[in-house]
């Protein structure tokens, strides 16, 4: 049984103002979504894919006058309301092929601003806060203006990376590693895929020229540096992607374009270029293993637990759905250290003293008994600690767009392989040694061989 809830908000008049312009703003980007798509059916044109819509309606129509004020909400929201005009239009097809039960539907309609019904939808991990001024926090309560003059710097460039575009990016590389073991009947994904596929696309989203012989070093040597197997060097792998980071900072700085490093360089911040690599390694490498590890555990629970594979594929559960459960029970980052007490405290009946390290037991808080008493847990709750929580978590976006690239990796990989099984027993798949990721040394599966 799934449970809704109601409540009633009673916003303070700086929320109210900022309410009304995520309002505002998400209704005019669905009405230039109906707009556009009935224009395209007027001049005989192709209705334009999703990854266009988002490009114009919201990345370009923020750099215009006449939509600059797009810019003052979250992307979030707009990015939810072009994907409302999309569901919309999806089900009127459905409709109209037959595909749908229920009444007729009819053609989206643009929205009036006479209705006084208003919805805004955000993610799971989205936050929203409205701008106000705040008194400083005491020394003890703060991690200070470094810290958050790089994170923010962060999570801007993040912040315009479009989703639909980085899903198409996503499918067309997934594409393109499924097509190299396809035609064998049998892969170990870890390697040719989990691994692969969210490193490729941070490289590309911070500005790699997709396919470029360039690129593939780089991939190959952050695999190196990441996770060396026997007879790699890291350190020299490492020296070699400090130095094409480099590069790729100097080339954007010279030429910059619609790349998280360039937004990171035009920042007002004012980011060294030491900075911007450093930053830029730290993001992709928390892109990639904690990405692939995500992959990876949802893929041994579709291939290992009965009860998982049939309602991921009895359409009980979506894959979106599935990979929330996992953030759950199988999180790919386990425990993080890194933290230390700044005062004399007690937590959990344990006392604290000022200077302690902290490991922070990530998996241990998501699976605690006082939250799911029945051992069950809801597919739909996304109040997981998988991202950490704080000043420190993991920057926002970066959660929705590790989800995109891990919901894009197992759905290409199951509409391409439908039969795929494991190739050995589950009792002889084996975990990585190690207490902060909980990953598989390896996923081998067999399936009917396929061209393409």
């Amino acid at each position: 049984m799934q449970l809704r809830y109601s409540f009633r908000l009673y916003p303070t008049r700086g929320q109210q103002a900022a309410l009304g312009r995520a309002f505002g703003c998400a209704h005019v980007v669905y009405n230039d979504a109906v707009r556009a798509r009935r224009t395209a059916r007027e001049n005989k044109l192709p209705f334009p894919r999703a990854g266009e819509l988002s490009r114009r309606l919201i990345t370009e129509a923020k750099k215009t006058p006449q939509r600059a004020w797009l810019g003052e909400v979250s992307s979030v929201v707009l990015q939810q309301s072009l994907r409302d005009a999309e569901s919309a239009y999806s089900n009127f097809f459905a409709s109209l092929k037959g595909e749908r039960k229920g009444p007729r539907l009819g053609e989206p309609s643009f929205k009036s601003r006479k209705d006084t019904r208003q919805a805004i939808r955000f993610t799971a991990n989205a936050r929203w806060t409205h701008r106000r001024r705040t008194p400083p926090a005491p020394q003890d309560r703060t991690e200070g203006a470094e810290h958050q003059r790089r994170a923010g710097v962060i999570t801007q460039a993040l912040e315009a990376v479009d989703q639909f575009e980085l899903a198409r990016d996503c499918e067309r590389i997934a594409d393109q590693l499924i097509d190299a073991f396809a035609d064998s009947g049998r892969a170990e994904l870890m390697a040719a895929f989990a691994h692969a596929l969210p490193m490729r696309a941070a490289v590309q989203f911070c500005g790699m020229p997709a396919g470029s012989t360039d690129t593939e070093q780089l991939v190959d040597d952050l695999r190196i540096s990441l996770d060396a197997a026997e007879g790699d060097d890291p350190v020299a792998a490492y020296g070699r992607v400090g130095a094409r980071i480099q590069q790729l900072v100097k080339e954007k700085r010279e030429s910059p374009g619609a790349d998280v490093t360039s937004r990171m360089l035009a920042h007002p911040a004012g980011l060294t270029d030491e900075e911007v690599v450093q930053d830029l390694i730290s993001v992709i490498a928390a892109a990639q293993q904690p990405t692939a590890n995500w992959i990876c555990n949802t893929l041994r629970l579709l291939l290992t637990d009965e009860r998982f594979a049939l309602n991921v594929s009895g359409g009980r559960l979506s894959v979106g759905q599935a990979l929330n459960e996992v953030l759950w029970l199988d999180t790919p980052t386990q425990n993080f250290i890194g933290r230390w007490a700044v005062r004399n405290t007690q937590l959990g009946g344990r006392q604290i003293r000022a200077g302690d390290c902290l490991v922070l037991g990530l998996a241990a808080a998501n699976t605690d008994p006082q939250i799911w008493p029945d051992s069950q847990v809801c597919a739909e709750n996304s109040a997981h600690l998988s991202f950490s929580n704080g000043e420190h978590r993991c920057p926002y976006p970066a959660p929705l767009l590790a989800d995109v690239i891990a919901r894009t990796a197992v759905e290409t990989l199951l509409e391409r392989l439908p039969d795929l099984v494991l190739a050995v027993e589950p009792q002889e798949l084996t975990w990585r040694p190690s207490i902060w990721m909980r990953g598989l040394t390896a996923l081998p599966v067999q399936f009917t061989p396929v061209s393409h």
